[in-house]
């Protein structure tokens, strides 16, 4: 078995396969991940594919714990800024939060994690303190988002938190 996870580990990495994404989460099997790791060390953690991502982007809670016990930077920004909080799962995001993430770091938009978050990962977030009120480069917060994409469930979490409304909003967003 261990032949098997280690000849599988190296014909991924003879392929030349530049992102550590694909490498590290080729399969969601904890052992492989963990074998990958210790057979290309720690130096490789961090690398980045293309678009700026590290293997924690999107990793699931098992996945991403083995890679923070690595010593992945968990504050890492890909090419537009955004951080693995923006593609993270409700388990990993209270494991990155835990693990000193940085819950009101903004994208190239000036967006925050708010912005791609479903309503339980909206609710996390602002009970962790998330910046309910940031403004995206155009001047709009996470409820203007939640409306265009007619997410009533999201768009009422938002005023539950006390995300601010202007008078001319309160007119959008009414019933």
């Amino acid at each position: 078995m261990k032949n098997t996870l280690n000849t599988k580990i190296q014909s991924i990495r003879n392929r030349g396969i530049v992102s550590s994404r694909n490498r590290m989460l080729f399969s969601n099997d904890v052992e492989t991940v963990k074998s990958y790791i210790h057979f290309a060390g720690t130096s490789e953690i961090n690398t980045t594919d293309e678009n700026g991502k590290t293997a924690l982007f999107g990793a699931s809670f098992e996945i991403a714990e083995l890679l923070i016990k690595s010593g992945i930077d968990v504050n890492h920004k890909d090419n537009f800024g955004n951080t693995a909080l923006f593609f993270s799962d409700f388990n990993s995001t209270w494991l990155l939060l835990n693990k000193g993430a940085d819950i009101n770091a903004v994208n190239n938009n000036n967006m925050n994690a708010l912005y791609t978050a479903d309503t339980s990962k909206a609710r996390m977030l602002i009970k962790s303190g998330i910046n309910i009120n940031n403004k995206s480069k155009l001047g709009h917060t996470a409820l203007y988002y939640a409306h265009l994409l007619n997410d009533r469930n999201m768009m009422s979490v938002l005023m539950d938190a006390g995300i601010e409304i202007s008078h001319k909003e309160q007119k959008r967003y009414a019933a």
